[in-house]
């Protein structure tokens, strides 16, 4: 009696040979061919991806892409027990698959804007570690989702109350790929600390592709999390005060991103200079660019509220 397509998948999965330093993943998906339909997206096919580590094991668009029902068979391989890898499920209802590792049931891990309808997953399987903070410390996760948009160059950075970078990275290059950044922060009832992130330019929604995002995490708490920006701030920790005087004061941020030297031979460092005049006063400085300085530059002032302020910048001939 010849086999069905499950009973096919069941002897494919007991056959496949993982050796000893290795595990089976085992991807199980249980979608009707109603529910296929009625919560497909409109752009941009399901697909399964895998990272161990910094190795893309299944390219995008190659054998784990599911254009039709008939291809959405269930996945295997053996994967090495001691790295970490994400499995990457795109474009299905959560309940529509089922994750177990070395015959294991493992937690849908995290998700993230895919097709509008359904979501995209990330589920780390693997020795997968987070640093061990003490108790007099807490836990800042920086999690940076590259979405469709494998060229978009950003940067991301958390500074003390000082400007001291304590933490810092350039995202991956990879589609669909989930970088995670980790510190230990002391619990200082007086410490606040800024997460800046900025790039050369926004993802728009209305093409309908996964834009990248970010989600700032303390201790597992989500502080924020957005995929909409160009630059952005964030302020974290229980004693972070306002910027400025909120009364009598506006606060005005400058952004700006250049990363020049990277794509040229600029050897040497460059500076943009500054003015800004408010009322019957001025301030000004120079932003240093060039090699071993972050491309990202940003700078926070206070001017008085309601005044009618002006900005210049001249852009150096490099």
């Amino acid at each position: 009696m010849a086999q069905t397509a499950k009973e096919s998948q069941v002897t494919a999965a007991a056959a496949l040979p993982c050796d000893e330093t290795d595990a089976l993943l085992q991807v199980k998906y249980n979608i009707t061919i109603d529910k296929w339909y009625s919560t497909r997206g409109s752009r941009i096919y399901p697909f399964l991806n895998l990272h161990i580590q910094d190795d893309v094991v299944e390219p995008y668009d190659l054998t784990s892409e599911y254009r039709t029902f008939g291809d959405l068979t269930d996945y295997y391989a053996c994967l090495p027990r001691s790295e970490c890898t994400q499995v990457v499920v795109s474009g299905l209802p959560i309940n529509a698959f089922t994750i177990s590792f070395d015959g294991r049931a493992v937690d849908i891990g995290h998700e993230f804007l895919f097709d509008g309808m359904n979501p995209v997953t990330s589920t780390e399987v693997g020795t997968c570690t987070k640093p061990i903070c003490k108790e007099t410390e807490a836990l800042l996760e920086i999690q940076y989702w590259t979405g469709s948009y494998l060229y978009v160059t950003n940067s991301f950075r958390v500074e003390d109350e000082d400007g001291s970078t304590i933490l810092h990275g350039a995202p991956s290059d990879k589609r669909y790929f989930l970088n995670q950044t980790y510190v230990c922060l002391p619990r200082d009832d007086d410490a606040c600390y800024t997460f800046l992130i900025g790039g050369q330019e926004q993802m728009d929604h209305y093409y309908g592709y996964p834009p990248p995002s970010y989600s700032v995490l303390v201790d597992g708490q989500l502080v924020r999390r957005s995929d909409n920006w160009l630059f952005d701030s964030v302020q974290i920790g229980d004693s972070c005060k306002p910027r400025c005087n909120q009364d009598d004061e506006s606060h005005i941020e400058f952004f700006m991103y250049d990363n020049r030297y990277s794509d040229s031979n600029v050897q040497e460092v460059y500076g943009y200079e500054w003015d800004l005049s408010f009322s019957s006063a001025s301030v000004s400085g120079v932003v240093p660019q060039g090699p071993g300085i972050s491309p990202l530059a940003h700078m926070s002032m206070c001017i008085p509220k309601g005044s009618c302020s002006t900005f210049y910048i001249s852009a150096p001939n490099v």
